[in-house]
């Protein structure tokens, strides 16, 4: 398993990040979806997201590959995080999108402090933990072996550009 240097996301089971992975990609990609809560374990997943966007995206850079689908999708969401007075993003390469829209979605970086705050059983971190509504401490949901195989083929028909 890889790590991403991100403790809200690396410390989770296999089968938490894959079902923080569904739940994050249901929201990106679904408008009908809600998003879900505002918590360390889904930004963290998210933020994994952007590593891995990146990553891709650098191991193709000299690659003639075009990325018609996954380039319109960078488009429409900035489309809809746009503020008066934005430029457009028509001309822009896929690497450039994707950090515009982490930027756009990433205004703080709360997530990376959840290794100071997973356990909130000390008493001098629980309050600061429920004052934040259990940000740090909210639990993905781990969902039996059984259920891997159907979550991972979701992701896959999920993420297939």
């Amino acid at each position: 398993m890889t790590t991403y240097g991100i403790t809200a996301y690396d410390e989770m089971s296999f089968g938490q990040k894959l079902w923080s992975l569904n739940l994050v990609s249901k929201a990106l990609l679904d408008k009908s979806v809600p998003y879900p809560p505002l918590v360390a374990f889904v930004e963290a997943t998210i933020a994994t997201v952007f590593i891995m966007a990146d990553v891709l995206l650098d191991m193709d850079k000299d690659s003639m590959v075009d990325y018609p689908k996954f380039t319109d999708l960078m488009k429409g969401a900035l489309a809809e995080l746009a503020e008066p007075g934005d430029e457009s993003c028509d001309d822009l390469e896929p690497d450039t999108l994707v950090a515009i829209l982490e930027e756009r979605i990433f205004w703080d970086l709360d997530y990376l402090s959840a290794d100071i705050y997973l356990d909130s059983a000390s008493e001098s971190s629980r309050p600061l933990d429920e004052g934040n509504g259990g940000y740090y401490t909210a639990i993905a949901h781990d969902p039996p072996e059984s259920e891997y195989k159907a979550l991972y083929d979701e992701l896959i028909d999920l993420t297939e550009i």
